[in-house]
C-alpha cells in the first residue's frame, strides 16, 4: 500500500471554530460600533479587517485542503477519550522530590523542601 492511502486526513473541523468564531465576533462587533467617535471606529475597522483578513486566508486554505482530500471536516482533534476518563487526582506525582541518582540537595535546600513535603 502507498503511504498517502495509509495516512489519515486532516482534521479540519476542529481547527476552524476559532477562527469562525472569530469571524463572527468581528462582525458583531463592526455592528456595534456605528454610534462611536470615529478614532475608535478606525481603530476597531483596522484591527477587526486584520482579524478577518488571517481567518479569511485560513478559511479560503482549508477549503483547498478539503477540496484536495487532504482533509476532512471531522473534529476529532478536539476532544480525546482521556479528557472524558475520570481519573483520581494524583498531586502527590507533582510533587518534586529531587533525583535519586544525584548528590542530596544542600542542606538549606533539604530544610526547604522538607517544609513543603510535611
Amino acid at each position: 500500500m502507498s503511504d498517502e492511502s495509509d495516512r489519515q486526513k486532516r482534521q479540519l473541523g476542529g481547527e476552524l471554530v476559532i477562527p469562525v468564531l472569530g469571524v463572527a465576533f468581528t462582525i458583531y462587533y463592526f455592528t456595534t460600533i456605528w454610534n462611536s467617535p470615529w478614532t475608535a471606529q478606525v481603530a476597531a475597522f483596522l484591527i477587526g479587517g486584520i482579524l478577518l483578513l488571517v481567518c479569511g486566508i485560513f478559511i479560503v486554505r482549508s477549503f483547498f485542503l478539503l477540496k484536495s482530500g487532504e482533509g476532512s471536516l471531522g473534529m476529532n482533534n478536539l476532544f480525546s477519550k482521556e479528557d472524558f476518563r475520570s481519573r483520581p487526582f494524583e498531586i502527590d506525582k507533582y510533587v518534586y522530590e529531587g533525583d535519586p541518582l544525584s548528590e542530596p540537595p544542600p542542606a538549606a535546600l533539604a530544610e526547604i523542601l522538607a517544609g513543603y513535603r510535611g
